[in-house]
């Protein structure tokens, strides 16, 4: 599982899909990432509040997504 892989590889740097982030369990952290590039999808309000804490978070969901990530 994600969180799992995360955890054990001290993963810090992740670019993942709104779909992805709102997928996982109730409580997930993912506490070693500190850089979350979310693209893809446009992200909610709710989804980008959430993963922003403690941590730097960017919205790559826009005109130059496809080129860019």
């Amino acid at each position: 599982m994600l969180i799992d892989v995360v955890a054990m590889q001290g993963i810090t740097h992740a670019v993942l899909p709104p779909a992805v982030l709102g997928a996982l369990p109730e409580g997930a952290e993912l506490a070693s990432i500190q850089t979350l590039v979310v693209a893809g999808d446009t992200p909610s309000v709710e989804l980008m509040e959430h993963w922003q804490r403690g941590r730097r978070l960017v919205n790559g969901y826009g005109l130059t997504e496809t080129t860019v990530c």
